[in-house]
This record gives C-alpha cells, structure tokens and sequence, in this order.
C-alpha cells in the first residue's frame, strides 16, 4: 500500500484484509461506494465474500 500512495499521492487509498473487523469493513466499503476513496485495494477472500460484483457498478479494474 506504500507503493500504491507513493505512486499516486493524489488518490485516496482504501484497503480490505482479512484481519480487519467485520464493522471496520463495512466501512471503507461505504467510504468507497460513496466516492470518498478513489482506490480500494482488497484481498481475493475479502473481495469474494462482500460480494463487490453487487457493490460496484461502475469503472473498475481488478487484478488477482
């Protein structure tokens, strides 16, 4: 994530791990859907169990 802030420094950055806590989650995907993240950065199980397929509805890019 250090990279990803060094290199776009103008972006803000959210991320999503599995050690976070469930209510710490639900957070930054709420500060991503409403535009107050530019970037979110997930682990494939965190991505797969939230379900962001219904989540995101516009331009995104994902890479596993």
């Amino acid at each position: 994530t250090r990279r990803l802030k060094k290199e776009f420094p103008e972006f803000s950055l959210g991320v999503l791990h599995g050690r976070l806590k469930n209510e710490e989650k639900e957070e930054i995907l709420k500060s991503f859907k409403n535009g107050q993240l530019d970037i979110l950065l997930s682990t494939r199980a965190c991505f797969i169990r939230f379900g962001f397929a219904t989540l995101l509805s516009s331009n995104v890019g994902m890479v596993f």
